[in-house]
């Protein structure tokens, strides 16, 4: 790729002759920002994470970590929305997107495990439940950058921490 990803931090903001001037179309600016966004999840992922070893406090970090609060956060849920909706109808896009989320979603499950493993959780099946909660996680978040509900950062906290139930309970 010509262009570089953090031309589209400020996405927003960005007139579209900047971008015309980095990237030979559209979606090559996209794909460039969702790796750069995934990649910046996942660098504060490794930040969060890092701090802590007992796998529910990390699953709690990881909840945090999702929740559009910033404007930044802002901005990658924008890159992750627009990218599917984008994916629907471009192969390379959808081949970016597949393995950016598919990484994201494997951290999910390798922290359900990590709790099973030491006793935490019961026996489900850490697929389904990372299925679960991640399809959560992207409901609420667009209801929220959307505006189509009264959903709030909050109660989005709330509603991923009690996902995990009755296999997995976060609270304190």
């Amino acid at each position: 790729m010509r262009g570089s990803p953090h031309v589209l931090t400020c996405h927003r903001r960005t007139r579209p002759g900047v971008l015309a001037r980095h990237f030979t179309s559209k979606n090559e600016a996209l794909r460039a920002a969702l790796s750069h966004y995934s990649d910046r999840l996942h660098q504060r992922l490794d930040d969060e994470l890092g701090e802590v070893s007992d796998p529910r406090e990390k699953l709690r970090r990881l909840i945090d970590v999702q929740l559009p609060v910033s404007d930044d956060d802002i901005d990658e849920w924008s890159v992750w929305m627009q990218s599917w909706i984008e994916a629907l109808f471009d192969p390379d896009l959808r081949q970016s997107q597949m393995m950016a989320y598919r990484r994201w979603r494997n951290t999910v499950v390798q922290l359900i495990r990590d709790c099973q493993r030491i006793g935490y959780g019961s026996d489900a099946d850490p697929e389904l439940l990372a299925s679960k909660f991640t399809s959560l996680v992207d409901g609420l978040a667009i209801q929220i950058l959307a505006s189509t509900t009264d959903m709030t950062v909050s109660r989005m906290r709330d509603l991923l921490t009690d996902s995990f139930r009755p296999h997995l309970i976060l609270n304190r």
